[in-house]
C-alpha cells in the first residue's frame, strides 16, 4: 500500500511485497494504493513519488484516474494486450480487472560453482540482461528496425560515467536546482522505503539532490514528512561552487540548515578547516540560516594548499551572505607560527587580502615604506519587492595609509568611498598629510597636504546637495612626491596651479531646473599687474625663483638687465630672482584668489514644445554676486565684487526636409545688468609718475614687456586703449544658431552650423575678452560675448569593419577690428579609428590645424600663429593575453614665429614645439613571471629663467612581476627625469627601485594584467603651469 507525493524517487524492494515504483508521473496530490500479484516482478506507473499511504496526505476531491501497469521486462514500445488498467478512485482504492501477462522468463540454470545472485537483492541480475527480448514479443508483433548509430553515439556509449565530484569538469548540460522540499534519490545497490516510519533508507553510496546542493555518503537517510536528510560516512557535500568532506551531515532541504560533523572544505575561494596540527583537521560548522553559517573551533584561509601558507584560526566566526567573515579571538598563523593575535576580525570573501605595500629607494624621496590597509562595510536591508531578498542599502571602502620618506618623512593619507541610503549619500574622499623636512612651501614650515572631496545629498526627490573640494597645499605636491610613487592605474595630475572649494543647492523638475553655488577657486601667480594680451607676459608665473621677487622703479635713460627702459615705471627686480638654491616648493603666498561666486543662482528650463508646433522655449536667468579678480592675480587692490543679472530666452525650430535632411534653427535675445562695485582698478602709482608709465615691466629674452598705462585708469592693448570707466553695467544681445544636418547614407552624416552673436560693445564680459583674458569667463561669468563662426563636418560610422572617422572645420567670420588677443581664427581636424572584431588590435589617429591671434591686431608685434597638431596610437592585445603592447603620439608644431624672439624650436611657452610619446609593451614569461617596460619622452616641459628649454627628457620604467601563489611581487626600476632641481628651475634626473607587494583577491588564479589609464596626452588636458594660463 503506496500513496503517491510530488517527489521523483526511485524505490526497490524484495519479493512478496507491494509493486515497486519508477518514474512515477501522476496528477499532483493524487493518490493511489496498489498492490502488484505477481511474485519478484517490477511496474512501471505514471506518477512522480512513492510514500508510504499511512503518511499524511493532502485532502482529495474524488476524481477517477486510469493508470498504465507495465512489467520492466518487456521491451519498450507498444505491447497490445500486456496492459493492466486500474480505475483509482478516492483514497486510492482501484477496481480490480483481470491481468493478462506473458509468464515471467525463468533465468538460465546457475553453474555450481558460482554463487546464487538470485539470494543477493544488490547482485541479483535483471531478465532482460538473460533473455532474447525477442522472445517476449507476443505472435504477430511488429518491430521497428533500429537505426544505426552515429561515431558520436558509439563513443558516448563507451565513455565511462564519472562519479559526482566538485572537481570534474563537465560540459554537459546541468539540471537546475530544485525546489526547496524536493528530493531525488539515487543508488546502484539498495534503497529501501519503511512506510510506518515514513523514512527512505539507501545505501551503497547514494546520491541524494536537494536545492542546488548534491550529497553523496556510504548510506542517507530521509524523512519525507520533515524533509530532512541525514548522510553517514565519508559524506561530500557539494554544488557550484562548494565542497564540504564530513563524517556526518544532517540538512533540511525545505530551508537548507544543518549541521556537518567532522568537516572541511571550501565555499567559493573560502576554506575552512579545524587545526592541522591536532586531530584530523576537522571542525564542526552549522547552518543557521540562508545567510548565515557558524563555526565553533576552526580556522580558514584562501589558500588552497595542503599545508596552507597562512591560516586564521578563530574560537567562533560566523559567514554572512558568503560576503563576508567576523571572528573573535582570533590568531594569524604563518607556514603554522602564530604571528599576531586580534580580539576581533573581520574580512571580505570576495575581496583581495585588506594589507599592502611596497619599499623601494627613489632618487628624491630617498628610502621609502608604504604600507595600506583596506576596509569594507556594507548594510542590507529587505528588498520591498520581495522581503526574503536583501539588498544592500549601504556601503563603504575605505584605504588608510601611513608612509615613510627617509629625504621627506612620514605622511598619512586616508580615501574613503561611501554610499548610504540606497544612495541618498554617496561620495568620495582623498585626504592625504606629508610632513615634508626637505621643502618649505609658505609659512606653513614642512606640512604639504591634500584634501579631494566630492559628496552628493539627496534631500528630497527634487532637490540635491553637492560639495566638491580639490584643495592642495601646494602646486608640486603631485608632481615631486605622488606622481614619482602611483600606481599603475592611477592619474598622473603633473603640477595643479588651482585649489577650489564649492557646495551647491539643486533643484530639478521636469521642465526647470533651480541652483545656487558658492565656490572659492585660487590660482597660482605673481603679485604683478598682467599684461593679458602678450603670450610672453606669464612665461614665469609658476617658477619657484619667483617666490620674492620685487618691484623698482626706473626711469629713463635707466637700465633694467642691460637694457635700456623708454618709459617710467614699475619693473621687475633681476636681482630679486632667485636662480640657485631652491629647495622650496612655490610658496603658498603666490595663491591669488580668482573666483567667489557668494552666490550664484541659475534658473533654467527645459526645451518646451509650444502647443503641437515646432516650436521650443528656453529661458535662462542667472544672478551674480562674484569677485572680479581683475589684473593682478595675487594683489587684492585691483579686486571688486559684480553684481547683476543676465536673462536669455530662445525659440528653437526644428524643420524636416524630406527623409535625410533636417534643419534645426535657434533665435535668442539676452538682456542683463553687471555692475561691478568699483570702476578702477586702483593701480598703485608712485609719487611724480609720468605717463604712458609700464607697470611691472619684466625683461623676456631681448625685450621689456608689461602693461602701458596713460592715465590713472586707462591703459593700452597695441593701439586701442581701454578703461574701466567706459564699460556700461547694462547690456543687451541677440544670436542666431543654425545647423543643418544630412544623413547622407546609414554611416556617413554631414553638418553645417552658422552661429552668430551681436551684442552691445561695451559691456564688462566684452572688456575683458578685448585685452585678452580669456580666464575671466571661468573666473567671474560665462559671458555671451560677440562671436561669428561658420563649421562643417562629416561623421563616418561603420559597423563592419568597425571604423570611425571624422573631418571638421571652422572660421571665424569676425572682421579684422574684431579679433580679439588669443582668439581662435580659424581650424581644421581630421581623425578616423579601427578596431579589429575581436577587438584585439586598434588604431586611432588624426591630425589637425589651427590658427591663433597672439596680441592684438593693431600691435606692431602681432603675428598669426599656425599650429599643427597630430597624434596616433596604437594597441594589441591578443585572445591569449600573453603579450601586450600599446603607443601613443601627440606632436604639436608651431609654424611661425614671434617677431619678438623666440623660434618654435626655443622655451616660449605659446610659441614653442611640444612632443609627447609613449610606448608600452608586456609579456608573460611561464606561468609565474610577466615583465613590462614602459617608456615616456616628451620635449619642452619647463623653461628657466633665461627662457632655455629644459626639456627631452624620458621615464623608462622595467617591471617584473612573479606569482607566489597568494601574494604577487613586483620589482620596479626605472629612470626618470621629472623631478625638479634643487639648482634651477630645470628638471633633475633621478632613479627609483621599488619592490610591491599586492596579496590575491579570493579565488584569483595566475597574474592579474597590468591596469594603465587610457588617457592619450592632449594639450587641452595640459594644466596652466604648460599652457601659459
Amino acid at each position: 500500500m503506496v500513496a503517491l507525493y510530488k517527489s521523483s524517487t526511485r524505490v526497490d524492494v524484495p519479493a512478496n511485497t507491494p509493486a515497486v515504483l519508477q518514474e512515477i508521473r501522476v496528477p499532483e496530490h493524487s493518490a493511489l494504493m496498489a498492490g502488484w500479484p505477481a511474485e519478484g516482478t517490477t511496474a512501471t506507473i505514471e506518477g512522480t513519488a512513492a510514500v508510504p499511504a499511512s503518511s499524511a496526505a493532502p485532502s482529495l476531491e474524488e476524481e477517477q484516474t486510469t493508470v498504465s501497469f507495465v512489467p520492466d521486462y518487456l521491451p519498450a514500445g507498444p505491447k497490445p494486450g500486456n496492459v493492466v488498467v486500474a480505475n483509482v478512485l478516492e483514497g486510492g482504492i482501484y477496481e480490480d480487472e483481470e491481468i493478462k501477462l506473458p509468464p515471467r522468463p525463468e533465468p538460465p540454470p546457475v553453474r555450481p560453482d558460482t554463487w546464487n545472485l538470485s539470494e543477493y537483492e544488490a547482485l541479483a541480475v535483471s531478465a532482460t540482461e538473460l533473455a532474447d527480448p525477442l522472445t517476449l514479443l507476443p505472435d504477430g508483433a511488429v518491430t521497428i528496425p533500429p537505426a544505426p548509430l552515429s561515431l558520436e553515439e558509439v563513443l558516448a556509449a563507451n565513455r565511462p560515467l564519472r562519479p559526482i565530484d566538485y572537481a570534474e569538469a563537465d560540459d554537459a548540460v546541468k539540471p537546475g536546482p530544485l525546489e526547496p522540499g524536493q528530493i531525488e534519490i539515487e543508488s546502484a545497490q539498495y534503497i529501501d522505503f519503511d512506510e510506518e516510519r515514513n523514512m527512505v533508507y539507501a545505501t551503497g553510496r547514494p546520491v541524494a539532490r536537494f536545492g542546488a546542493y548534491v550529497i553523496k555518503a556510504d548510506k542517507i537517510m530521509v524523512d519525507t514528512r520533515l524533509r530532512e536528510i541525514q548522510a553517514e560516512g565519508d559524506v561530500i557535500l557539494t554544488s557550484e561552487d562548494q565542497h564540504i568532506e564530513a563524517k556526518a551531515v544532517s540538512v533540511n532541504a525545505n530551508n537548507n540548515e544543518g549541521v556537518a560533523y567532522e568537516a572541511k572544505g571550501r565555499s567559493g575561494s573560502f576554506y575552512f578547516m579545524g587545526d592541522p596540527m591536532c586531530g584530523n583537521g576537522t571542525t564542526t560548522f552549522r547552518q543557521l540560516s540562508k545567510e548565515e553559517s557558524y563555526f565553533k573551533d576552526a580556522s580558514f584561509t584562501t589558500c588552497n594548499f595542503g599545508v596552507p601558507h597562512f591560516r586564521v584560526r578563530a574560537k567562533e566566526f560566523s559567514v554572512f551572505n558568503n560576503d563576508r567573515i567576523f571572528a573573535r579571538n582570533v590568531v594569524v598563523y604563518v607556514h603554522e607560527v602564530p604571528v599576531l593575535w586580534l580580539p576581533y576580525f573581520t574580512r571580505s570573501m570576495k575581496e583581495g587580502t585588506p594589507w599592502g605595500g611596497s619599499i623601494g629607494n627613489d632618487g628624491q624621496l630617498g628610502m621609502f615604506v608604504r604600507v595600506f590597509y583596506d576596509y569594507r562595510a556594507s548594510c542590507y536591508v529587505p528588498s520591498d519587492v520581495d522581503p526574503d531578498t536583501m539588498i544592500r542599502s549601504s556601503y563603504g571602502y575605505a584605504r588608510t595609509r601611513v608612509d615613510y620618506f627617509s629625504k621627506r618623512g612620514m605622511g598619512e593619507g586616508l580615501t574613503y568611498a561611501y554610499s548610504f541610503a540606497q544612495g541618498k549619500h554617496r561620495g568620495n574622499l582623498d585626504v592625504y598629510n606629508l610632513n615634508d623636512k626637505e621643502r618649505d612651501v609658505g609659512d606653513d614650515s614642512g606640512s604639504r597636504y591634500y584634501v579631494n572631496w566630492w559628496h552628493r545629498t539627496r534631500v528630497t526627490d527634487e532637490l540635491e546637495w553637492l560639495a566638491d573640494v580639490d584643495y592642495p597645499s601646494d602646486p608640486d605636491l603631485f608632481y615631486d612626491v605622488f606622481d614619482r610613487i602611483r600606481g599603475g592605474g592611477e592619474r598622473r595630475r603633473d603640477r595643479i596651479p588651482e585649489r577650489r572649494v564649492s557646495t551647491a543647492l539643486e533643484w530639478t523638475t521636469e521642465n526647470f531646473f533651480a541652483g545656487i553655488q558658492v565656490e572659492l577657486k585660487d590660482r597660482i601667480g605673481r603679485d604683478r599687474v598682467s599684461y593679458f594680451a602678450d603670450p610672453k607676459d606669464n612665461d614665469y608665473n609658476y617658477d619657484r625663483g619667483y617666490n620674492n621677487e620685487t618691484q623698482i622703479r626706473v626711469t629713463p635713460p635707466g637700465m633694467l638687465g642691460g637694457m635700456a627702459v623708454g618709459y617710467d615705471g614699475y619693473y621687475t627686480d633681476p636681482a630679486s630672482i632667485q636662480d640657485s638654491d631652491l629647495e622650496d616648493g612655490i610658496s603658498t603666498n603666490r595663491y591669488g584668489r580668482v573666483t567667489e561666486r557668494l552666490p550664484q543662482i541659475t534658473v533654467s528650463s527645459n526645451q518646451l514644445r509650444l502647443g503641437t508646433l515646432p516650436w521650443w522655449y528656453h529661458m535662462d536667468l542667472n544672478v551674480i554676486n562674484n569677485l572680479d579678480k581683475g589684473l593682478n592675480i595675487v594683489g587684492t587692490d585691483d579686486d571688486a565684487f559684480v553684481r547683476g543679472f543676465d536673462l536669455y530666452q530662445s525659440l528653437t525650430n526644428q524643420i524636416k526636409i524630406g527623409e535625410r535632411c533636417t534643419l534645426v534653427t535657434k533665435f535668442g535675445l539676452g538682456v542683463g545688468v553687471m555692475e561691478r562695485e568699483d570702476d578702477s582698478f586702483n593701480f598703485d602709482l608712485p609719487t611724480g609718475a609720468t605717463f604712458p608709465f609700464v607697470m611691472n615691466g619684466q625683461k623676456i629674452d631681448d625685450d621689456i614687456i608689461g602693461l602701458t598705462l596713460l592715465d590713472r585708469d586707462t591703459f593700452l592693448v597695441g593701439r586701442k586703449t581701454f578703461s574701466l570707466k567706459d564699460v556700461n553695467p547694462a547690456f543687451a544681445y541677440g544670436d542666431i544658431d543654425s545647423k543643418f544636418n544630412t544623413r547622407i547614407s546609414n554611416a556617413l552624416s554631414h553638418y553645417i552650423r552658422w552661429r552668430f552673436r551681436e551684442g552691445t560693445n561695451d559691456s564688462l564680459g566684452q572688456f575683458y575678452e578685448n585685452i585678452g583674458a580669456l580666464k575671466t569667463r571661468d573666473d567671474l561669468y560665462n559671458f555671451r560675448n560677440s562671436e561669428n563662426w561658420i563649421e562643417s563636418g562629416l561623421v563616418y560610422n561603420l559597423i563592419y569593419p568597425r571604423l570611425t572617422a571624422n573631418v571638421s572645420l571652422g572660421h571665424n567670420l569676425q572682421g579684422e577690428g574684431d579679433i580679439t588677443p588669443n582668439e581662435l581664427r580659424q581650424y581644421i581636424n581630421a581623425g578616423a579609428g579601427w578596431t579589429n572584431d575581436r577587438n584585439t588590435l586598434g588604431l586611432n589617429g588624426g591630425v589637425g590645424l589651427q590658427e591663433r591671434q597672439l596680441r592684438d591686431p593693431t600691435d606692431p608685434n602681432e603675428f598669426q600663429q599656425n599650429s599643427l597638431t597630430y597624434y596616433l596610437s596604437g594597441r594589441y592585445t591578443p585572445v591569449h593575453k600573453r603579450f601586450y603592447a600599446s603607443t601613443s603620439a601627440y606632436f604639436i608644431q608651431n609654424k611661425n614665429s614671434d617677431p619678438l624672439g623666440g623660434s618654435p624650436d626655443e622655451g616660449n611657452l605659446d610659441s614653442r614645439n611640444d612632443s609627447n610619446i609613449d610606448f608600452t609593451v608586456g609579456k608573460k614569461l611561464g606561468t609565474k613571471y610577466a615583465m613590462e617596460v614602459a617608456s615616456r619622452y616628451r620635449t619642452n616641459l619647463s623653461t628657466n629663467s633665461d627662457g632655455d628649454s629644459k626639456g627631452q627628457f624620458t621615464d623608462t620604467y622595467v617591471r617584473l612581476r612573479r606569482d607566489f601563489h597568494d601574494v604577487i611581487g613586483t620589482l620596479s626600476v626605472g629612470l626618470n627625469d621629472t623631478g625638479l632641481s634643487k639648482d634651477d628651475e630645470s628638471n633633475d634626473s633621478s632613479y627609483q627601485v621599488r619592490f610591491d607587494v599586492q596579496f590575491k583577491k579570493p579565488g584569483q588564479k595566475g597574474l592579474p594584467p597590468y591596469v594603465r589609464t587610457t588617457d592619450l596626452y592632449s594639450r587641452s588636458k595640459l594644466g596652466a603651469f604648460e599652457t601659459g594660463g
